[in-house]
């Protein structure tokens, strides 16, 4: 009786795994707001061309790099989310020496408006918003000499 009575008292309070086991995107906590961003975009130089290991990131959020052709993908969530419209800035960071050229660091500020909204629920305080198609373009760091590039 004494289990039985325990087991009802932490389901009843919401301690139960059951809901956390619907290996969705989604985080497993009752009523809290969640809005997934993403950007993608390319970075490259003044001469059009593709700029590889090129750091990019937010304020308070991880980092991802830019791949062979330049191209990156960068998401994060907000909790609580902002109102809209939601303006970020994106940082980029040549973080690789001159391994593929020097380029000084740039920011880029994003906003996110609710017509950007690709997936669930209406309002501000759930569901995914995309930006693509964002390009960014970096110029020649000019801290370095001609001898390091």
């Amino acid at each position: 009786m004494k289990n039985k009575l325990i087991w009802l008292i932490l389901s009843l309070l919401g301690f139960s795994t059951a809901a956390c086991n619907d290996n969705s995107d989604l985080p497993c906590e009752y009523g809290t707001p969640h809005v997934n961003f993403s950007v993608k975009g390319k970075v490259q130089n003044k001469a059009g061309e593709p700029i590889p290991g090129i750091e990019v990131s937010a304020p308070s959020q991880y980092a991802t790099h830019t791949n062979e052709e330049g191209v990156f993908v960068y998401n994060w969530d907000e909790w609580p989310p902002q109102q809209f419209p939601y303006e970020t800035t994106i940082e980029f960071r040549d973080t690789d020496g001159a391994e593929n050229g020097s380029y000084a660091d740039q920011q880029l500020t994003v906003t996110f408006k609710e017509e950007d909204q690709t997936a669930g629920a209406s309002g501000w305080s759930e569901g995914s918003y995309a930006l693509s198609d964002i390009e960014v373009t970096l110029e020649s760091d000019p801290n370095e000499t001609e001898s390091h590039r």
